[in-house]
């Protein structure tokens, strides 16, 4: 007799169901389910931007009861920057505009690399 093993995972590819809920020992806030399946094979969490999210949160918020305690997980789009800050991805011209916009001094001459560290 011969016996065989197969183990099944999960790739990391194809698409996704996402789904956002609130719930607890008393059971899931009414008409609070948010769920949809992804459009793509790979970062899913692209996907729901933070603003989708961000109005989906605060119907749900006034719902919930006083002193609730709400725990997410680290999904991008659970936090996000309300401004984005300089990278080396961004063009020098942008970048100035950035530091203009922010009243930050600086010589037109620096490289793109002085820049940032500014």
């Amino acid at each position: 007799m011969s016996s065989k093993l197969a183990i099944f995972g999960f790739t990391g590819k194809g698409k996704r169901l996402i789904i956002c809920h609130i719930g607890s020992e008393d059971g899931f806030v009414p008409d609070a389910l948010r769920a949809f399946e992804s459009k793509k094979s790979g970062d899913y969490h692209e996907e729901t931007v933070g603003e989708s999210f961000e109005n989906w949160f605060s119907n749900i918020l006034p719902r919930l009861e006083e002193n609730s305690v709400i725990i997410l997980d680290n999904a991008p789009y659970h936090s996000r920057k309300m401004e984005k800050i300089p990278t080396s991805g961004w063009k020098k011209s942008d970048i100035q505009d950035w530091l203009r916009s922010k009243q930050i001094k600086f010589d037109g001459c620096l490289l793109k690399v002085e820049l940032l560290a500014i």
